[in-house]
């Protein structure tokens, strides 16, 4: 057995106790809300914040999925789009594919310039696969990566 994070108080602050190896690599953490230990990945639980990172090629229109899906309830908090190769034509949208600008509008990058994007939101996603959206570029140029950071439901 061996304890990843630790916490003096336990349910004070920050619950951050992970017990590991349990039994054939089972993890548990404290849980502040169920007053209790549960289970967990080694990487955190409920109300932990992750991200996803993706490269994506904005020289050819289409979508590229950004990481896995979610779980249901899952929060948005914010898109950075870093530009490292320019389109002069070229739009990207991030969001899902019933609304593929939900986390990222068209207007809140410039992909014809190099530079930091980012966009702040806190959007519940419904169990949806995230993805990045490429229309309008007519050269075959460009090259972008995108973070996703989100928050895992509690």
């Amino acid at each position: 057995m061996s304890i990843i994070g630790q916490n003096s108080l336990l349910n004070q602050y920050v619950p951050t106790i992970y017990i590991k190896d349990l039994l054939d690599g089972q993890i548990i953490k404290y849980s502040s809300t169920r007053r209790a230990f549960v289970n967990a990945t080694e990487g955190g639980g409920e109300g932990d914040v992750k991200a996803f990172k993706q490269v994506v090629n904005i020289g050819v229109n289409g979508t590229t999925n950004i990481g896995t899906i979610l779980p249901n309830g899952a929060t948005i908090l914010s898109v950075k789009v870093k530009v490292t190769v320019t389109n002069p034509t070229a739009t990207l949208s991030v969001g899902t594919a019933s609304a593929t600008s939900d986390y990222m509008t068209t207007t809140e990058n410039d992909l014809q310039t190099i530079g930091l994007y980012i966009a702040e939101v806190m959007v519940v996603n419904s169990a949806a696969q995230i993805i990045a959206t490429v229309a309008a570029q007519t050269t075959d140029v460009g090259l972008v990566t995108i973070v996703v950071t989100y928050q895992i439901p509690n």
